[in-house]
């Protein structure tokens, strides 16, 4: 079994979602798609990139420990262009499966903010929801095709779809922003308020804390746009 670049398997999964927002919005109007009109397009393009700039003004040392149950500082703090994430240390592990050998990997308690986007209503529920199988078989080949004029073996290519479309299971959340959906599979929280989106995701090992978890952080956050 290969492991997958991160870079590509975050390709494969953005794919997957474009796909699914075709699939469930009007393909002749795209770009009402985005937002309904270029005003607010541009204003939500212009709180996104603000945002995704100024993350550490959201999910300060504070929120992030007491949204995991963390008093500590964390061990770990990891900033790059669109995401900021805090990890700590525990007693948590995986096993990996690496060309027929298996290998015991520490899992971290973790939460992460970032992706702010300007997105739709329309788009949003298009996009974070389960996929049928139909959808599937069609965003499979798509990406395929993609992979395939990007220079990825049909191996690996078929390998990142599977994985982005393994995590495609959204559950709505209600009274949250004016849209938001979890995703059980990796713990990811995206919700959507006046025309901007963002990501959420909290894992302390335990599905009922890490949803919780992620909704409270999210209403504080909120609070604080």
């Amino acid at each position: 079994m290969c492991i997958l670049n991160s870079g590509k398997r975050s390709i494969a999964s953005a794919l997957l979602i474009l796909m699914l927002g075709a699939c469930g919005g009007d393909s002749s109007s795209s770009s009402a798609a985005v937002l309904p009109n270029s005003a607010a397009s541009n204003r939500a393009s212009a709180d996104a990139e603000k945002w995704n700039g100024s993350l550490e003004q959201l999910l300060t040392p504070e929120r992030a420990g007491r949204s995991t149950g963390r008093a500590a500082a964390a061990d770990q703090v990891e900033r790059d262009g669109r995401a900021l994430s805090y990890r700590w240390d525990s007693a948590r592990t995986r096993t990996l499966e690496i060309s027929g050998f298996s290998m015991e990997v520490p899992v971290p308690d973790e939460v992460e903010l970032g992706r702010f986007s300007a997105m739709s209503l329309q788009t949003f529920q298009a996009a974070y929801r389960t996929p049928t199988q139909e959808e599937l078989a069609q965003a499979r080949e798509a990406v395929r095709k993609r992979m395939e004029e990007a220079g990825v073996s049909a191996e690996v290519g078929g390998a990142m779809f599977e994985v982005a479309a393994g995590g495609a299971q959204y559950a709505v959340v209600e009274d949250l922003g004016d849209a938001a959906a979890w995703n059980p599979a990796d713990n990811n929280l995206a919700v959507l308020i006046d025309g901007l989106k963002f990501e959420l995701k909290l894992d302390v090992g335990e599905p009922t804390r890490n949803r919780e978890g992620a909704i409270s952080l999210a209403r504080e956050i909120l609070t604080a746009l």
